[in-house]
């Protein structure tokens, strides 16, 4: 009576999914950014635009990183985006949390969506990331066979 979906995918496509959405991220607030400083006209200091382009340029080098290692398939590579994104999103879970607290309705249910959305997409980038941390390919002792007790490596006496 009931049909039971079920199908696999390769969590290299979401993983590339959530990079083009990172990606696009990243480009709109290069956007909002280089809009502000055109429409306030505001003389910005060069520590200033330093730090915006080495942050801009730094999430460009994660992004990257997170598509070379989805493509090439290489867990070392997903390593960066997991590390700096998680972080930032703790910081937005309390501030999404915090808001709560001022009763905006609506703007509660949005911050929940965006968290959800953050922690999942963070999930599934870690997950890739321990499938292909545990596949044969990056196994350290590939190729050696184990006997039980430890006494023959590769049918050899130790």
């Amino acid at each position: 009576m009931y049909v039971k979906l079920c199908f696999q995918i390769d969590l290299k496509y979401p993983t590339i999914l959530i990079g083009i959405f990172h990606l696009l991220f990243l480009l709109f607030r290069i956007y909002e950014i280089a809009l502000d400083l055109y429409v306030l006209e505001e003389v910005i200091q060069f520590n200033q635009l330093t730090y915006i382009v080495l942050i801009n340029m730094l999430q460009l080098g994660i992004i990257v990183s997170l598509f070379v290692g989805a493509c090439r398939h290489q867990h070392v590579c997903l390593l960066p985006w997991l590390c700096f994104t998680a972080p930032i999103f703790c910081m937005a879970t309390a501030y999404g949390t915090l808001y709560v607290a001022t009763g905006d309705c609506i703007q509660s249910i949005i911050n929940f969506v965006f968290i959800v959305f953050f922690w999942s997409s963070w999930y599934i980038v870690f997950k890739n990331y321990l499938s292909l941390k545990n596949t044969l390919r990056y196994s350290p002792f590939r190729g050696y066979r184990y006997s039980s007790t430890l006494k023959s490596i590769n049918n050899e006496i130790l």
